[in-house]
């Protein structure tokens, strides 16, 4: 009956109601919005690139982009020879694994295969921006990782545990257990997860970036390691000279610690070589591969699930995204689309910096910080300006020329793993992306103060060069203000203008900032989307503000336009959030994401604007109704 809801009770589902009563999910999809949409049609054009190249993978010279994409995608698609590969290929891994004996020589062995694969069965350091001085790069750790998000763990749901433990049990029987060792194997590799995952913080404690930087000397975390040198894993790893480790979650890494000790090794052994599997399971043999998308076919609730040949072609554009990236602009992405969304962003600036010209409720010192760094944003439209070769060296081979799709997997990772160790000693490059340009989403980087928005969000409904100002303004306008405002949410607020963390703030002012988003986390606590997904307002409070602030900075163009037509505005709004999904995957993302559902980022936001309330007539009585003194408004 979802063509009968009035605009004025349930905006989201009256707008998009015949889109909500007519769509499937696709196979192996768990969720479906207009975000998923647009990446399915671009991923049908960057699919033809592709198919075309595989069909002329004899014609191209090696080292040249088109070789290696060719002959990555032939290794990918080649099923016979990765079947009769089948699990052979880590084999020797497992026995490495298998072989260590004590808490020393397990800490070694996991060095050894990251060192050779780029992939690391325990856990691992890597360089990052720092938090304080986004200049340099320092080293990160965290400790060991569990291999479903520490709430379902701890839900102690006996259904979850049932599923994870059969799970396991197959990945161990793959490693040679037989089924009743593999099925204990199990039930002690779940708990030693689930101790983890309360030594874990929690996903709304995650989601604030102050919890996670934490510096540590190297030699005050070597010494939690009582039981092993880690000082000698971090020299096998490339970082023996680093003095100063940030951890991103010290209880963690402290149990972590604890863990590694001799008396545990038969434990840590199977924990490993769990991970070990599963991270490399779908680059192995079809049944492997089966492994791997029954669990999740199951734990995600899908009735289907995707194609041999989608999933082939998902791994190719995940690998080679940016050769492929490079590929999709120079046939899909016109000059005049970039120059015009350009134009967008700077309008949206200019009218967000008249709103904090005018802002009362900061003080002088605070308005006058915020002005500078909204001056200094850096902006990234489209794709980059320099396209770089990260696999330059790399030597990527089909199956005929002696290569493998498992190969080329650790060709690439380990040539990953290789550069990441060189960071520390290079200048911080901010020229560079963090998402291939086909990718359909767009991100505000605090530690580049910079917003991007790649090629492949600006297609229709986000973005038309031919649609009316208001309906860019509801799409991919409201899309931009939203990253802009994320400069000025509860985390962006905590760096300056350069990417730095710093106190820029008025203590009063920022006093009073908190109580703000308090209340905007206080509006969306407790919503309920689907059964048993409830929705985290102190998780998701970041984002809430990016949209209610994005929402008001748009909604002030749109006054400056002449009969403006606010109903092609808000439908369009409404439109980009339109998502169907399963069960399993509203409670996932309620557990897990720090966005608000997709129904509530646009009938929340929108039940805060008078702008709203006179286009529609709302009244007191209808269910898009918000009493005044409880709206919210920041930015």
């Amino acid at each position: 009956n979802l063509k009968n809801t009035r605009k004025q009770d349930d905006f989201y589902y009256s707008v998009n109601s015949e889109w909500l009563a007519g769509t499937k999910l696709p196979a192996g999809y768990p969720g479906l919005g207009t975000f998923d949409e647009v990446d399915l049609s671009n991923k049908a054009k960057i699919r033809q690139i592709a198919d075309e190249l595989y069909r002329n993978a004899d014609t191209y010279a090696d080292g040249t982009i088109e070789q290696k994409i060719a002959d990555f995608y032939s290794t990918v698609l080649d099923m016979e020879n990765r079947n009769k590969q089948g699990i052979g290929p880590i084999k020797k891994y497992l026995h490495m694994i298998e072989s260590a004996k004590t808490a020393q020589e397990i800490l070694d062995t996991a060095a050894e295969i990251e060192i050779e694969t780029g992939y690391n069965p325990l856990f691992s350091f890597s360089p990052s921006l720092d938090l304080l001085d986004s200049s340099k790069y320092s080293l990160y750790g965290t400790g060991l990782s569990t291999g479903l998000n520490s709430s379902y763990l701890l839900s102690d749901d006996p259904n979850i545990q049932f599923m994870y433990e059969g799970f396991i049990a197959q990945i161990l029987s793959c490693a040679g257990m037989t089924p009743e060792q593999a099925a204990k194997a199990a039930k002690d590799v779940y708990a030693f997860e689930r101790n983890l995952a309360a030594n874990t913080l929690t996903n709304e404690e995650k989601s604030v970036i102050g919890n996670l930087y934490n510096p540590v000397s190297a030699d005050e975390l070597a010494g939690l390691f009582s039981n092993a040198d880690l000082k000698k894993y971090l020299n096998f790893l490339g970082y023996g000279a680093v003095e100063t480790i940030i951890i991103t979650d010290l209880k963690l890494m402290g149990e972590t610690a604890r863990l590694l000790r001799d008396e545990n090794a038969d434990i840590i052994k199977t924990y490993e070589k769990v991970h070990m599997i599963i991270n490399t399971a779908s680059f192995l043999s079809k049944d492997m591969l089966d492994l791997i998308n029954g669990f999740n076919t199951v734990f995600l609730g899908l009735s289907s699930s995707m194609s041999d040949e989608d999933i082939a072609f998902n791994l190719l554009n995940t690998v080679m995204s940016g050769h492929l990236g490079r590929l999709y602009v120079e046939k899909h992405f016109p000059p005049e689309a970039k120059k015009d969304v350009e134009q967008i962003v700077a309008d949206i600036i200019s009218t967000f910096k008249k709103r904090l010209e005018r802002n009362e409720w900061l003080g002088e010192s605070t308005k006058k910080a915020a002005m500078t760094k909204l001056d200094a944003i850096n902006i990234k439209i489209g794709y980059p300006d320099t396209w770089g070769d990260p696999y330059q060296d790399i030597v990527i081979r089909s199956y005929k020329d002696g290569g493998s799709l498992i190969g080329n997997i650790f060709a690439i990772s380990s040539a990953q793993a290789r550069n990441a160790k060189t960071l520390l000693d290079k200048p911080v490059d901010k020229s560079m992306w963090l998402m291939p340009p086909q990718t359909v989403n767009a991100y505000y980087n605090p530690l580049n103060n910079e917003i991007v928005f790649p090629a492949g969000i600006l297609q229709p409904p986000f973005y038309d060069v031919d649609a009316s100002r208001e309906e860019n303004l509801g799409g991919i306008g409201a899309v931009i203000a939203h990253e802009i405002i994320h400069a000025f949410d509860l985390n962006g607020a905590r760096f300056d203008e350069n990417g730095n963390m710093s106190e820029w703030w008025a203590q009063e002012d920022y006093i009073a900032f908190i109580q703000k988003c308090l209340g905007v986390a206080e509006l969306y606590n407790g919503l309920e989307i689907a059964p048993n997904a409830i929705v985290n307002g102190n998780m998701t409070v970041s984002e809430n503000v990016a949209d209610i602030g994005g929402m008001a900075c748009v909604l002030e163009i749109m006054k400056s336009i002449p009969n403006a037509d606010y109903e092609a505005f808000f439908e369009k709004y409404a439109t980009i959030w339109r998502f169907t999904a399963t069960p399993k995957m509203y409670q996932l993302l309620t557990l897990q994401d720090t966005h608000a559902p997709n129904k509530l980022r646009a009938n929340i936001v929108l039940s805060n604007f008078r702008e709203f309330y006179d286009t529609y007539d709302v009244q007191p009585g209808d269910q898009m109704y918000l009493e005044p003194e409880k709206r919210v408004s920041i930015w």
